[in-house]
């Protein structure tokens, strides 16, 4: 299914083909990132269960984690990882 056709408001409604959907801005396009601290608090995660990538890793699969992601009130994984791996 295109994501595109989906009402952005959370329900899953499907629009009716042909029905114009406005983009969502990205944060490297204008969009609103993600605030600094949600970075600090995936960064402190990964230090605590042991730092690098392969910490980062064990912290991202947490079950709270993945339930937050679902809810779309957590960045994506590979969004985390890079974090980790730049710092």
């Amino acid at each position: 299914m295109n994501n595109a056709a989906i009402v952005p408001d959370g329900t899953g409604i499907r629009l009716p083909l042909g029905t114009r959907v406005p983009e969502t801005k990205h944060a490297r396009r204008g969009g609103n990132p993600y605030p600094p601290e949600m970075r600090e608090m995936v960064l402190a995660s990964a230090w605590q269960n042991g730092g690098g990538v392969n910490g980062g890793n064990a912290a991202l699969r947490n079950p709270t984690f993945v339930q937050l992601r679902l809810q779309g009130k957590f960045p994506h994984y590979t969004t985390c990882m890079n974090w980790i791996r730049i710092h």
